[in-house]
């Protein structure tokens, strides 16, 4: 004879599994001299938006996994090595809001390497404005 289940022995229905999971830290990679000189050009080219391109309450609505719950559970310590959320131009979806795209996915840059970058930007940015003509 089966045994019927009580509503006790089934997960609450408001419940997610997912958010008890632990969490590690995230871990992101850091970027080869080549990966980095690509994303600098690519800042310089306005090929790419990043999270420094909209304010920052737009941040999930630009990039729907976050809003989706991609950072779900972490916190402020476990994401120190994020310095940079971006995705370029050809991924964005064929709607916008308030103007700004929307991408149904996301990169990382390391902090160490948007700072590298962010440095390498202006002054890529600072060599175009002198170009002589």
């Amino acid at each position: 004879m089966s045994e019927m289940k009580s509503e006790t022995d089934t997960p609450d229905k408001g419940r997610s599994l997912v958010s008890e999971l632990p969490k590690e830290p995230i871990k992101v990679p850091r970027m080869s001299d080549d990966e980095l000189r690509k994303f600098v050009l690519g800042l310089c080219d306005g090929s790419l938006f990043t999270m420094f391109d909209c304010p920052q309450i737009m941040i999930p609505m630009v990039f729907m996994p976050i809003a989706l719950g991609a950072f779900a559970g972490y916190v402020a310590e476990d994401m120190a090595e994020v310095g940079c959320v971006y995705e370029y131009y050809s991924e964005a979806g064929p709607r916008s809001i308030n103007g700004l795209p929307v991408f149904a996915s996301f990169k990382l840059v390391h902090i160490d390497d948007w700072r590298r970058a962010a440095k390498a930007a202006d002054a890529e940015i600072a060599r175009r404005k002198d170009i002589p003509i």
